[in-house]
């Protein structure tokens, strides 16, 4: 293949009915075509640029980017949407010879678009400004005896009407594969296998570094159980290897021992201490909100609702006369009605949450040194729920039940 593309002059303009950047052969000036983006008749008018190197396929240098159950599914539903139609208008060539011929490979055209296509692949993978300049020259040279040039035009624009490319990211870095493959498919076989061998080494690298579903809770919990501390936002892959290695680890049994006398004594602290476990609950909850982001706020706010309703019920049963009907059953749910509760009627969960919130500004601990503080509080701020009869045959009842499963 020739070195003619490297005398080429380009030249850019903007589309004249959405503004769209089009760069092109200055050669085209003065033609009129079909706009990449929004697919209007525009003129393109010659602001020549010197040519220059190619800018590689940039490969993500950072922490690969761990995406939500959520944020992959919404990825892979726009993908398949564009895979359904692509494959409707690509499956019309199906059967048909699209590789350019040697006979073909004669004309002029075809010899400039060997050219284009060398140039716009030549770091591995097609980027947008190379699939821009391929998709202005085949408007520019429309040619229905020769089915490479049909084939591309309609994969480019296909292509192009999903927006920007970018391999960094799915669904894009699929979206671009489809274009280089339809590239590969088109070019003679002497040309075609280098181009594929090239774009495999770089299809490789990128995956590396594509963003990756996190790890499942199950996961999590698997890992904690073969006594590994695994971060939350841990992927499937590294969670995987992490799997591998404790599980090949010598003394697994005894990091497994550990893991479960330490799961024992949190499951025994917690149901100890709810009050202060379930007000951590919240916190947890809230920093999982400040962090999300856009298709994790919604699952977020979800969570952080239900761990405030939690807490709230929890308060709440400690001032039921009717123990047996509390909705968050335990040993000092029923203690703090013994002990406080059954002298206040029942509060709204408004109050509750303001008696709530002015505790936990005041001490991050005060529902581990003194849960009094609660009641107190709440007597000092509203006065009216003070019961001015007490049925101290319940209460007795209720504390014989205590001292019973004490």
């Amino acid at each position: 293949m020739g070195d003619s593309q490297s005398e080429t002059k380009f030249a850019k303009c903007s589309c004249q009915h959405c503004g769209g950047h089009i760069e092109f052969d200055a050669s085209y000036s003065g033609m009129s075509i079909k706009c990449p983006h929004c697919f209007e008749t525009t003129t393109l008018l010659a602001q020549e640029i010197p040519p220059q190197e190619p800018t590689p396929t940039p490969v993500a240098q950072t922490k690969k980017k761990i995406l939500s159950e959520r944020e992959l599914n919404k990825a892979w539903n726009k993908y398949n949407k564009f895979k359904a139609r692509f494959d409707l208008e690509v499956n019309k060539t199906k059967g048909a010879r699209i590789s350019l011929t040697s006979s073909q490979m004669q004309l002029p055209s075809v010899k400039e678009l060997l050219n284009l296509l060398t140039d716009i692949t030549k770091d591995g993978l097609v980027n947008d400004a190379g699939a821009n300049r391929l998709l202005v020259w085949l408007d520019g040279n429309p040619n229905s005896e020769i089915p490479a040039i049909g084939y591309l035009s309609c994969v480019a624009r296909l292509v192009l009407a999903e927006g920007e490319l970018c391999p960094k990211d799915y669904p894009e870095f699929l979206i671009v594969l489809e274009l280089q493959k339809a590239i590969e498919r088109v070019l003679p076989k002497k040309d075609r296998d280098f181009v594929i061998e090239k774009r495999q080494i770089i299809e490789a690298q990128i995956r590396e570094e594509l963003p990756e579903a996190k790890a499942s809770e199950s996961q999590l919990d698997y890992i904690r159980g073969l006594g590994g501390n695994p971060d939350s936002d841990l992927s499937v892959s590294d969670a995987s290897n992490l799997i591998s290695e404790l599980l090949s680890a010598p003394d697994l049994e005894k990091r497994k021992q550990a893991a479960r006398e330490q799961s024992r004594m949190e499951t025994d602290e917690r149901h100890s201490k709810p009050a202060h476990y379930l007000r951590r609950d919240c916190e947890d909850a809230k920093r999982s909100l400040q962090n999300a982001e856009r298709g994790e706020i919604s699952d977020a706010k979800m969570d952080l609702k239900e761990a405030q309703r939690q807490r709230i019920e929890f308060w709440e049963d400690t001032f039921r006369v009717d123990q047996v009907e509390v909705s968050y059953y335990c040993e000092q749910t029923i203690r703090l009605y013994c002990e406080h509760g059954h002298r206040f009627k029942m509060p709204t969960e408004t109050r509750i949450q303001a008696i709530l919130d002015t505790l936990d500004a005041h001490s991050p601990t005060w529902d581990i040194d003194g849960t009094v503080s609660f009641y107190l509080t709440l007597e000092a701020s509203f006065p009216e729920l003070v019961r001015k009869k007490i049925d101290f045959e319940a209460l007795e009842i209720t504390k014989a039940a205590l001292n019973f499963n004490s």
